[in-house]
């Protein structure tokens, strides 16, 4: 479990990544953790800077790959 003072630096350096109308019921990760969404799913928080792994079920056995930079000064992703 994240104490709270963890869990204010984290959002104070870490970054949003959202995921609008994403499907219920789909799987979706970033690096080494994934999780079976549901209806409610917009996306992460906290995201600490650095180089990420994003992914998810694309369909038919398919996983589509994202890899992403989160940019420590302004939180911006950048796509590679």
């Amino acid at each position: 479990m994240m104490g709270n003072e963890e869990a204010v630096r984290r959002f104070k350096s870490g970054a949003c990544v959202l995921v609008l109308d994403f499907p219920a019921e789909t799987d979706f990760g970033i690096d080494v953790r994934s999780w079976t969404v549901g209806p409610k799913f917009k996306g992460l928080k906290m995201v600490p800077p650095g180089i990420h792994l994003l992914y998810w079920d694309a369909g038919h056995g398919m996983t589509q790959v994202l890899h992403t930079f989160i940019d420590k000064k302004t939180r911006a992703c950048m796509h590679v």
